[in-house]
């Protein structure tokens, strides 16, 4: 479910209004760009 909530954060980012969850979704970005690079070559690996 980590790349639901990945898309989650993308969305609160959008109307965030507060310093805190910014900074907490912030710290997570690391996380979320390796995710997002696994499931890119997961999906690269599907097309060969």
């Amino acid at each position: 479910m980590l790349l639901l909530e990945a898309v989650e954060d993308r969305n609160r980012l959008s109307h965030i209004y507060d310093a805190a969850t910014f900074d907490d979704i912030l710290a997570r970005l690391p996380g979320c760009a390796a995710l997002f690079e696994r499931v890119g070559a997961r999906l690269i690996k599907g097309t060969e």
